[in-house]
């Protein structure tokens, strides 16, 4: 299989890495303002789902935890409105890591 990301996500890299460190009110606004951020954030979930990020046994474990939140945002458009804390920002740390290697 090979391991190539969408030029999206690639070209959004750099803000994808400031996006996993913003707090969640940030978070909301800049997805409200920025479609491309939101299109490349869901591109990024497709590629964990068809297995073309190698995820380790530790970031897969945490990981697990969202899944449901993964599918459900790889395969429907990203909303703004997220509950219980940023769950998009403890995704995109545990993933942005493993980025530059692939790309």
């Amino acid at each position: 299989m090979s391991k190539r990301l969408p030029v999206t996500v690639k070209k959004h890299h750099g803000a994808l890495k400031l996006l996993s460190k913003k707090s969640t009110a940030q978070i909301r606004i800049i997805l409200e303002n920025t479609p491309s951020l939101r299109k490349a954030i869901k591109m990024l979930f497709r590629s964990i789902l068809r297995g073309h990020i190698t995820v380790g046994q530790r970031d897969l474990a945490k990981l697990q935890k969202h899944r449901s939140f993964i599918r459900k945002h790889a395969s429907s458009p990203i909303k703004v409105n997220q509950t219980g804390g940023s769950i998009l920002r403890s995704i995109l740390q545990t993933i942005l890591p493993l980025l530059p290697v692939i790309l």
